[in-house]
């Protein structure tokens, strides 16, 4: 059975597959910049603790964790 993107988990390796197309930030409920997420969420896997202060800057009317 094929799951919708609302009803999946996403895992870290799941960002390896986002060709940063923007398509589904169109869909977000939270009007999030999904790419823009993933982008940072690759930053701070690689290390960067600091990026995730990008998140609190991203405008949106929710937050990743919507």
């Amino acid at each position: 059975m094929c799951k919708t993107i609302s009803e999946r988990r996403i895992s870290a390796g799941t960002c390896g597959l986002c060709a940063s197309c923007g398509v589904c930030s169109g869909y977000c409920p939270a009007q999030i910049d999904v790419p823009a997420a993933i982008k940072i969420y690759r930053e701070y896997l690689a290390g960067d603790t600091q990026t995730l202060k990008k998140l609190e800057e991203m405008e949106s009317a929710g937050s990743p964790v919507d």
